[in-house]
């Protein structure tokens, strides 16, 4: 049995609506977005999600879907926890499910930031001193700030 889109859907919308129950009520719980992929190697799935690429331009909403690869590079993200299950005995249509967690979990304020996951501007040019081997990204080690955002600048919390 195939699912169709309106069923993929109504399964995330029911999980959230099911996680926006919850008592006493929670102030940290995140909404629930699933991709749905037929890919069976995670890196595949992955290039998945950068195809979206072709359908961002930065600063701007095209109408277009590119939830995926918007989480893939936004800036305040410094954890990545990813798992996959074999589903094929449920269905044939989407045999491998690999799903990704992003700390900090991105692209929910969209409008609040101008449709802009990062700053433009200079690779690391934020974090003096502190950039990775490959001269392009910030590297605070994993700093996690419950509550708050790394400030990469100084790779403390603020």
């Amino acid at each position: 049995m195939t699912l169709s889109p309106q069923q993929k859907q109504a399964i995330v919308d029911r999980h959230n609506e099911i996680r926006g129950q919850v008592y006493p009520s929670a102030t940290n719980m995140q909404k629930l977005n699933m991709a749905w992929s037929t890919a069976s190697d995670p890196m595949e799935a992955i290039k998945e999600w950068q195809k979206e690429i072709d359908n961002f331009k930065y600063g701007t909403n095209s109408g277009k879907v590119f939830g995926r690869y918007s989480q893939l590079i936004w800036d305040e993200t410094g954890r990545v926890g990813c798992g996959m299950a074999d589903c094929s005995q449920f269905l044939a249509n989407y045999p491998t499910f690999f799903i990704c967690n992003y700390a900090v979990g991105g692209n929910t304020n969209w409008a609040g930031r101008g449709w802009i996951p990062y700053t433009q501007g200079d690779s690391c040019g934020a974090c003096p001193g502190k950039c990775d081997s490959t001269g392009k990204l910030c590297d605070c080690g994993g700093l996690v700030c419950n509550g708050g955002t790394v400030d990469v600048s100084t790779c403390s919390c603020k």
